[in-house]
């Protein structure tokens, strides 16, 4: 792969990596979409405690000569546009663990409130006095 192109990938990883690293874009932007989901998952486990670490990533892709980067990082066959199906089923998959996830530690006591008879009841006779208020006037 020539060098310019390996330094334009390698940029646009390390700068992916240093603003969006958080949620795995460099590493599917990089075709490993393994990492990708960790960088979610802990992400979404740690929340933004783990932005430096992203961070560090990203400035560590940068780092690298652009002959250790292509060792490390690209394939022989890598192709920006050719993005394959198993990645959006990774895609698909890191959607549904998280929209799970969200709903398991959501703190529903705000729900609570709703879910109440004796607010349920209050609810009642304060419509019924508004509708019998109206009524008279």
């Amino acid at each position: 792969m020539e060098v310019q192109k390996t330094k334009k990938i390698k940029l646009t990883a390390g700068l992916l990596g240093i603003f969006a690293g958080f949620i795995g874009v460099h590493r599917f932007y990089l075709k490993q979409p393994a990492w990708a989901i960790i960088y979610i998952v802990s992400f979404f486990l740690l929340g933004w405690y783990f932005l430096p670490f992203s961070f560090i990533d990203g400035l560590l892709i940068l780092a690298h000569s652009e002959e250790s980067f292509q060792n490390k990082y690209l394939t022989k066959d890598f192709n920006i546009n050719n993005v394959k199906l198993n990645q959006w089923l990774y895609l698909a998959i890191i959607g549904g663990v998280i929209c799970v996830l969200s709903f398991l530690l959501i703190d529903f006591d705000f729900l609570r409130g709703y879910m109440d008879s004796r607010d349920i009841r209050r609810n009642e006779r304060e419509y019924r006095t508004v509708i019998a208020h109206i009524r008279h006037v």
